[in-house]
């Protein structure tokens, strides 16, 4: 029987969340440097995820039963902030959960890049019921 990880690990933010992601891939945005670390980025990410999980669960008063995945692609710029942040890739069937997302990763503000340099991810990110 799989035991729910999330029952074991309550006092974080993202716990219990329905939103799982895969590898990030990681570019810099400076030829001939060296991208940051994926596991730096996925770091960065993991704390955030309750934003997209509450966009799930709007979505899941429509439909219980939704789920899919989508791929991201959006910059973290040197001071923090995420632009560019675009859809690349769903398989939601949900505009109105997509959108959500879109504001979501938006709004989101990390701590500047050790390197100084704007990060650009392609974010995979997978939502089960």
């Amino acid at each position: 029987m799989k035991f729910p990880w999330c029952l074991l690990i309550l006092a974080l933010p993202y716990a219990c969340t329905h939103v799982e992601t895969g590898q990030p891939q990681v570019m810099s945005n400076q030829k001939g440097q060296p991208a940051p670390a994926a596991d730096d980025v996925e770091g960065m990410v993991r704390p955030k995820l309750g934003d997209l999980n509450s966009c799930y669960k709007a979505e899941q008063q429509n439909n219980p039963k939704a789920a899919g995945k989508v791929l991201f692609a959006f910059t973290i710029q040197k001071d923090g902030r995420t632009r560019d942040v675009r859809l690349l890739a769903s398989t939601l069937k949900s505009p109105a959960m997509e959108g959500c997302l879109v504001e979501r990763i938006e709004a989101w503000q990390f701590a500047p890049p050790r390197d100084g340099q704007d990060i650009n991810v392609r974010y995979p990110f997978s939502f089960q019921p």
